[in-house]
């Protein structure tokens, strides 16, 4: 629990409270920061109990934004500041004093074990071994810092938010740790060494290098261009941050980490990364102005989080290797980024990555994926993206999948057309929890889905809203789960029943063509299944009694051909498949190319009259693949040899008027029908567009229905 202690214009925030060595942790302040802007740190807290507590230990950022402060007394019972808390420990960092413009000076009370200030008002660790601290307003005459002689070691942040130094002097002999701060002061131009150079530092063209490692190009110098040597092997973070100059700098083949900010913010064009690379620092070359493309040669390319964030006119990303994952916010708001090597084989799991970018197609290159787990707000505001294209994707093992994450394509206003991989889910929160932002936002304006086999959607991912004064929405989607039969036992799983919703005065009603010759039986029918509301189905010849739940629930429900079964005196097969005649309904398809498949493996070509016949006997035909185009787009339906087998109907004259599968007679028009039997007989009437004819005995039958210029037609069945 944290507590506070009210002091001269500041209030002091603390925590950790050891009661039976009365210490606690210094975690934060507030209040007014003192007039005098001389600040002496508090070294005792009364707590509310009435007990006084010694404060030993600074929580990291405890004393940043101390805006006004001049001066920082540190007390000598202080024995921990962030994580510098032994003298013996070199590379340690206080974590705080970040934002202090105004300071000048560090002292440190008589009787410290652990710091110690200088005359200058520099920190160090006791006995100067580290510097800890430079004064964001260091006091220098000259502009000239030099580093004592006994001192060896730079802490990683020492000279960060300086604003006074134009010149650090180093002796012989110093290790700076990752940067030193160098490339996070304001005036920096120019770094010398006060000896011959060393076996420690050297410098290449103004450039500082600790031994294999480059440290620190000053950011406010001239350097242009820049050839990394053959020996280095690792760019330290920051680097070339803030080296507005530098136009080219080229990396040797004998680098193998790149830190943080290593070249953010820099004036690069362009920059190729070599093979060896395989450790990258976030924020890589964020905010680089003039940066308009990135080439990967690295065959363990991870693209780290917020890698290229804000670079106003990157352009191009490539890679000679797959890239192994992209950060989160690798791309955020690289407004001109239209070419990314899209690859299965690239995790993107974190999120915003191409958030607001310039893409305007995202399309997948040939590529197997085992799992595709997509972060949140992948391709959020993407306001030029059209296309997102997976259909190249092949899944590498069984039951594996596509997962689209929330708000995936939240604000793509031209985003048109998506083609989905051979699985596709949508991942969520638990459905009895708060419902996590739909993928494709909630002005979504897609109007043409290609989707496969599909986990569980239990909430709304195409959200429809008024826009531009459209407010009907009609969306295609066209589904295609049979190519997945053999690859998973849920190959015919399409729970879609939630994923379309509209608001703000909108409505949906989505064209949804199937090849299924049925659908899986929802997991969870509570609030799981396939029928979305007010949607048309178009779906396979024969099909109908496979969609009775969307029919029943008052769908549209349209067979897109006719296809008839029948066995030969020659004890064969034949199968006609037919365009259907007459049909004048909206958004009815475009069907064409009829192919027929017996049993997996025997491709049967077409007679004249568009039919197919076997080459087997009737008896042994188990299953009837038939591929088709729907739209220009390939569609394939297993038939069963249920289908054909189960009742032995056959039709005794051809009557485009009326089909039948198993016992189901569907018309094509509403009609007024009756039934009866050879005698005479009525055995069933009824008004529709099926009848069932499950409950009657074998024999012969007749059934009298009006077509549709309204004439009596009748047909004679063998049942």
């Amino acid at each position: 629990m944290a507590f506070a202690i009210h002091a001269p214009a500041m209030i002091y925030h603390c925590d950790k409270f050891n009661t039976s060595k009365k210490t606690c942790r210094l975690i934060g302040w507030s209040g007014s920061q003192p007039s005098s802007t001389k600040l002496k740190l508090p070294t005792s807290f009364t707590h509310t109990d009435g007990e006084t507590y010694t404060i030993t230990e600074v929580e990291e950022h405890a004393l940043d934004n101390l805006t006004d402060v001049t001066e920082i007394t540190i007390p000598a019972s202080y024995k921990k500041i962030g994580d510098a808390y032994q003298t013996y420990i070199v590379n340690s960092t206080t974590d705080n004093f970040n934002n202090c413009p105004s300071l000048k000076y560090f002292k440190v009370e008589s009787g410290s074990a652990l710091f110690e200030a200088d005359a200058d008002g520099a920190l160090y660790l006791k006995g100067k071994k580290e510097l800890l601290n430079i004064p964001a307003s260091y006091q220098t005459s000259t502009g000239t810092f030099t580093l004592t002689e006994n001192c060896k070691n730079v802490s990683p942040d020492a000279f960060a938010g300086n604003s006074t130094i134009h010149t650090v002097v180093f002796a012989r002999d110093v290790e700076v740790f990752e940067n030193g701060g160098l490339n996070r002061m304001t005036k920096l131009n120019k770094i010398r060494l006060t000896s011959a150079e060393t076996t420690e530092l050297t410098l290449s063209s103004g450039v500082l290098i600790n031994k294999n490692r480059v440290v620190s190009a000053p950011p406010k110098g001239d350097l242009a261009t820049y050839s990394i040597a053959s020996n280095i092997q690792e760019v330290s973070s920051y680097a070339f941050y803030g080296c507005a100059s530098l136009k080219s700098v080229t990396l040797s083949s004998s680098i193998i980490k790149i830190g943080d900010n290593a070249f953010a913010g820099s004036g690069l064009t362009s920059l190729t990364i070599p093979e060896g690379v395989d450790g990258y620092g976030k924020k890589m070359v964020a905010e680089c102005p003039a940066l308009k493309s990135v080439n990967f040669k690295s065959k363990l390319a991870r693209v780290s989080d917020r890698f290229a964030e804000n670079c106003p006119v990157l352009t191009k990303i490539e890679s000679t290797y797959p890239l192994e994952s992209v950060g989160e916010s690798a791309f955020k708001n690289c407004r001109e980024l239209k070419s990314f090597p899209f690859r299965g084989e690239t995790v993107m799991s974190e999120d915003s990555s191409f958030y607001n970018t310039g893409l305007e197609k995202v399309v997948f290159e040939p590529s197997e994926i085992a799992d595709y787990f997509s972060g949140e707000y992948l391709f959020a505001y993407c306001r030029n993206l059209t296309e997102i294209n997976f259909s190249s994707l092949m899944m590498d093992y069984v039951d594996a999948d596509l997962a689209i994450g929330p708000g995936y394509a939240a604000g793509c206003l031209k985003l048109k057309t998506l083609r989905f991989g051979d699985y596709t889910g949508f991942w969520h929160y638990n459905p009895d929890e708060l419902p996590t932002p739909p993928a494709f936002g909630y002005s979504c304006m897609v109007d043409t889905i290609y989707i496969s086999s599909t986990s569980t959607v239990v909430s709304p991912q195409f959200v429809y809203s008024t826009y531009m004064g459209k407010q009907h929405f009609t969306p295609k989607m066209y589904v295609t789960t049979t190519k997945n039969y053999g690859y998973s036992p849920l190959y015919n799983s399409l729970p879609i029943g939630r994923m379309f919703s509209a608001g703000n005065g909108a409505t949906v009603a989505p064209l949804i063509y199937l090849d299924a010759y049925q659908l899986e039986e929802p997991r969870w029918p509570e609030y799981i299944d396939y029928v979305v509301p007010d949607a048309t189905y178009f779906i396979p010849g024969g099909t109908s009694p496979s969609y009775s739940l969307a029919i029943e629930r008052g769908n549209k429900v349209v067979e897109m051909f006719d296809i008839s079964f029948y066995k030969t005196p020659q004890n064969t097969m034949k199968i006609s498949p037919s365009l259907r005649k007459n049909i004048s309904i909206d958004n009815f398809p475009e069907v064409s190319d009829f192919r027929v498949i017996l049993n997996d493996d025997q491709v049967l070509h077409a007679a004249a009259d568009g039919s197919f016949e076997s080459v087997v006997p009737y008896s042994q035909v188990s299953k009837v693949r038939l591929s088709y185009k729907v739209d220009g787009n390939y569609f394939l339906t297993d038939y069963p040899n249920t289908h054909w087998l189960s009742t032995g109907i056959t039709l005794s004259e051809k009557d485009a008027d009326i089909k039948i599968n198993g016992k189901i007679i569907e018309f094509s028009y509403p009609t007024d029908y009756e039934i009866y039997s050879a005698d005479g007989c009525s055995l069933m009437k009824g008004k529709g567009v099926y009848a069932d004819l499950s409950l009657l005995n074998p024999g012969i039958i007749l059934i009298t229905y009006r077509n549709e210029i309204n004439n009596i037609n009748t047909l004679k069945i063998k049942l």
